[in-house]
This record gives C-alpha cells, structure tokens and sequence, in this order.
C-alpha cells in the first residue's frame, strides 16, 4: 500500500518527533503513514526508535525483522 505523505501526514510524523526527539524524521513518517491503516504491522530490521515512536500512539505494530523466525 502506498499512502500519499500529505500536509497532515507530516505534521503527524511532526509530533511524533516532538515527543522523541532522539527520534529520525524518516521513523516518524513512517509510523505516521502506518497509524494511517487501522492495525498496521512495520516489520524493520532496526526496530528502536520506530518502536519508541510506535508506542506513543498505540495504532501500528513494530516487529525486529532479526527476530523472525522460520
């Protein structure tokens, strides 16, 4: 699914970043564009700050990619 980054996506991935400021600006489009789709699930292999910011707002899932197991 492709989500159009628009206006209110980035003020979104804005605040996400307000609240962890450690945080990258692509992590926080990213879980913005995810908490778009009701039970979103990011699947990275570098879960840290997307899981951080994940947490804030409860909408999308993070799973480790490292952790998957066949």
């Amino acid at each position: 699914m492709v989500i159009a980054l628009d206006e209110a996506l980035a003020r979104a991935a804005g605040a996400l970043r307000y609240r962890r400021p450690g945080a990258g600006a692509i992590d926080a489009m990213v879980v913005a564009c995810a908490d778009v789709v009701p039970d979103s699930i990011i699947i990275t292999g570098d879960s840290g700050d997307l899981k951080l910011l994940a947490d804030e707002r409860r909408r999308s899932i993070v799973s480790d990619l490292n952790q998957v197991r066949p």
